[in-house]
């Protein structure tokens, strides 16, 4: 990573681990004239955010649904199935 070349010796490496999915979210304007803001919510926004959470530095977590999407143009590597704060269940993960 670029950053971490930069540093100064014994300064702190920059990690970080992206979560990816798929899905149809609602997209808002919050906020006035003054201060606009877009938001995306739904539950494929939240399940990005824990993919997100989950994935270590370095690390890229993808839903299935997006491998699916995906067609086999990126290699995917199946994962132990997550425990992902609010789900009940395991949720099925990939390593990109």
């Amino acid at each position: 990573m670029k950053l971490n070349a930069q540093a100064k010796p014994g300064a702190p490496q920059i990690e970080v681990g992206i979560g990816l999915h798929v899905g149809k979210v609602y997209v808002c304007q919050l906020g006035d004239e003054n201060y606009l803001q877009l938001a995306a919510v739904g539950e494929p926004t939240v399940r990005t955010a824990r993919y997100c959470s989950a994935a270590a530095g370095g690390q890229i977590l993808a839903s299935p649904e997006l491998v699916d999407e995906l067609s086999g143009r990126l290699p995917a590597q199946e994962l132990e199935a997550l425990s992902l704060k609010g789900y009940s269940e395991p949720v099925p993960a990939f390593s990109l």
